[in-house]
């Protein structure tokens, strides 16, 4: 064996097929839209995060306004819900007039964000949910007086029934005349007539009262109903 590694020789070079794979390797950037590109806002080889903007597609649209619009949207959809108000109220931060292509659809999402901004966050809504509620407590309350009054009258109309049978009793034993008896038939139905007048007040209070809570119904459907045309709206933007 040592005279033949005497005249067998290895190669000092061997050759071969290898790959190297980087641990962060180049990603390939495509655009959505078609356009040349007029600025570049990364240099070469520098680090980037997720959502960062590389650059400027040619466009009709004024750049920063499309991003400035972006931005508050993205904040809508953050905060969402009825802690949106207080953004609808401040409105967008600038006028958005050199949009491009896209003005159109923000011109349909302008008048959806100004009824909202009317409904929602001028503070309508909540000024009319308070005195509707404001109103229901109210109703409650003369409801509650007008049932104890109907029951004060209620007592006397059974003692004035219990008096009028008295008087029925005497006056068939010829003991009062139809005159007195009369007179108290008239009292009996003074009183009946009263205890009706607050029945009907009680009806009434009960149907005031159904049509607050209806009322009150309709304006939260009317606010629900309005937040989703403005998320619709939002998402078509």
């Amino acid at each position: 064996m040592v005279l033949l590694a005497a005249f067998v020789s290895y190669p000092d070079v061997v050759r071969g097929r290898a790959k190297l794979v980087a641990l962060n390797a180049p990603k390939l950037v495509t655009a959505k839209t078609e356009g040349s590109l007029v600025q570049l806002l990364v240099h070469n080889e520098q680090q980037v995060v997720k959502g960062a903007h590389l650059a400027y597609l040619h466009s009709t649209a004024q750049h920063r306004q499309v991003i400035g619009l972006l931005q508050w949207l993205q904040a809508l959809i953050h905060v969402g819900g009825k802690h949106s108000d207080a953004l609808l109220r401040k409105g967008p931060p600038q006028q958005f007039s050199n949009l491009g292509e896209l003005q159109p659809q923000y011109q349909e999402f302008g008048l959806v964000l100004a009824e909202t901004v009317q409904l929602l966050a001028s503070g309508y809504y909540t000024q009319k949910r308070a005195a509707l509620y404001k109103d229901l407590a109210f109703l409650k309350e003369l409801q509650q007086n007008t049932g104890q009054q109907r029951g004060i009258s209620e007592q006397d109309y059974n003692l004035q029934q219990i008096t009028f049978d008295a008087k029925t009793s005497l006056f068939k034993d010829k003991v009062i005349a139809p005159l007195e008896l009369n007179e108290e038939r008239s009292r009996l139905l003074a009183k009946e007539s009263g205890l009706r007048q607050l029945q009907a007040q009680e009806v009434n209070s009960a149907f005031s009262l159904a049509s607050k809570q209806k009322e009150l119904l309709e304006l939260d459907k009317l606010t629900a109903d309005q937040r989703l045309k403005f998320s619709a709206a939002l998402l078509r933007l």
